[in-house]
């Protein structure tokens, strides 16, 4: 009987896991579609206060699913008993790299915006930053 109960727990455990991973593995494809819309819109839009509105319109969705990333991650860690994992330490590291880029980059457009020469600097920061977030976001989805 016992025996029973205990095969049901971790039957249980990897429906649970399953269903974790593929969450986890939803929303991280949600970030990298993310940076491909503000990766798009970094290439299409030439005017400048547009651009600013559709990247602006992003962020919030972009912190969102870092955040998903970083909670939902941490939820799969756990359920393996924070067991050292090589592919879970580079995915924290890859989110906290990702989230201060972010940091940096929205407080970078602050001072951009007051300068066309500054926005034209920042716009090409912004285009190769997104596009690595995407490439690391896509790797880390392959481990």
């Amino acid at each position: 009987m016992l025996e029973m109960s205990l095969q049901a727990l971790n039957t249980q455990d990897s429906s649970v896991m399953a269903q974790s991973l593929l969450i986890h593995a939803f929303f991280a494809a949600l970030l990298a579609l993310a940076f491909m819309i503000n990766l798009y819109t970094l290439f299409k839009e030439k005017n400048f206060i547009q651009l600013n509105k559709k990247i602006y319109l992003v962020m919030p969705a972009i912190y969102i699913l870092l955040s998903i990333a970083l909670l939902s991650g941490t939820f799969i860690w756990a359920m393996q008993q924070f067991e050292f994992s090589f592919s879970a330490v580079i995915m924290l590291l890859g989110l906290l790299l990702m989230l201060i880029a972010e940091i940096k980059r929205h407080k970078s457009v602050k001072f951009a915006i007051t300068k066309k020469e500054r926005m034209e600097a920042y716009i090409k920061k912004a285009k190769m930053l997104y596009f690595l977030e995407t490439i690391l976001i896509v790797v880390l989805m392959g481990l």
